[in-house]
């Protein structure tokens, strides 16, 4: 069987055979001087290589299309005769960028003060929640700018807090999610939330 390098095994994982890239490469060993050919789906491919080290590498001809593939190879020897194809590689092309995720939520716990829903807080690193699909990146964004905090999606939740200490400002919260392939979504809808330290003024009361 053939294995598709990590370089072209786009997303959170090299080994998974989930990727964006539609001109893949394919490698593994091979014996001197057999010529090694690539097919998919069955069907070969202007794609060959002389062994000369023991190993190949192959890039396909073709672009791939959106959905599953079969690689396997051929080989053939100096005499003409070509082996039968490889076990196949089962592969996944995908191309298209996860749709838009919602609006992120604060939570109750960091959301301070006499309402856990207004988003006005004290808390300088609040932390914010929401829902994702199994394996997919999610990353935080502060008025637009990558903040570097991210959580890979189990059980279909996330959970991501503040990873710098915030001054009292307003600020516009987003997330992006990136699928098994690498595609990163567009941001979502912004969520205001306004940090707020500064203690009120002292009462005072009015002499009789």
């Amino acid at each position: 069987t053939t294995d598709m390098i990590a370089a072209s095994d786009t997303g959170l994982s090299s080994v998974d055979n989930i990727t964006s890239t539609t001109l893949p490469t394919f490698n593994g060993s091979c014996t001197n001087n057999e010529t090694i050919a690539l097919i998919i789906d069955s069907t070969p491919t202007s794609a060959s290589e002389l062994c000369s080290t023991g190993n190949y590498s192959l890039t396909t001809s073709n672009v791939l299309g959106q959905g599953a593939h079969s690689v396997t190879i051929s080989a053939t020897d100096l005499a003409g005769n070509a082996s039968s194809a490889s076990l196949a590689l089962n592969i996944t092309v995908d191309t298209l960028a996860p749709n838009q995720p919602a609006t992120p939520d604060l939570t109750a716990g960091t959301d301070t003060g006499s309402s856990n829903t207004d988003n006005i807080t004290g808390n300088t690193s609040p932390t914010v929640i929401g829902s994702c699909t199994d394996g997919e990146l999610v990353k935080l964004y502060i008025d637009s700018t990558d903040t570097g905090a991210s959580y890979v999606c189990a059980t279909s939740q996330y959970s991501m807090t503040t990873p710098s200490i915030l001054t009292d400002n307003s600020y516009a919260y987003t997330i992006t999610v990136t699928d098994l392939a690498g595609n990163e979504s567009a941001q979502s809808l912004s969520l205001g939330i306004t940090v707020d330290t500064v203690l009120p003024a002292a009462p005072t009361v009015d002499a009789l």
